[in-house]
């Protein structure tokens, strides 16, 4: 009974956590499609101040997941963000 009772408790532990950070990425995603609309932004209205018309990849991540310093976490969260913008047909 208390193997059962643990069990119920880790798997509403788990589903929380998942929730958690499916709405995290929902977050980040938006902050990354946000960054590179205002980069597009800036590069017409001033091309000399921003001459890039595009933020690499790496770029991008390193402006979303600036708060977050653990290269296990970053790899894990900006594989799932990725995916996400790179699906977008604007981007």
């Amino acid at each position: 009974m208390a193997f059962l009772a643990l069990l119920i408790f880790a798997g509403r532990f788990y589903v929380a956590a998942q929730q958690r950070e499916s709405a995290r990425l929902r977050v980040l995603v938006e902050d990354a499609l946000d960054a590179l609309r205002e980069h597009e932004l800036a590069h017409h209205a001033d091309p000399t101040t921003t001459p890039s018309e595009f933020l690499t990849s790496e770029q991008l991540r390193d402006y979303v997941l600036r708060q977050e310093h653990s290269p296990a976490v970053r790899k894990r969260i900006w594989g799932k963000v990725e995916k996400v913008v790179e699906a977008n047909t604007n981007v």
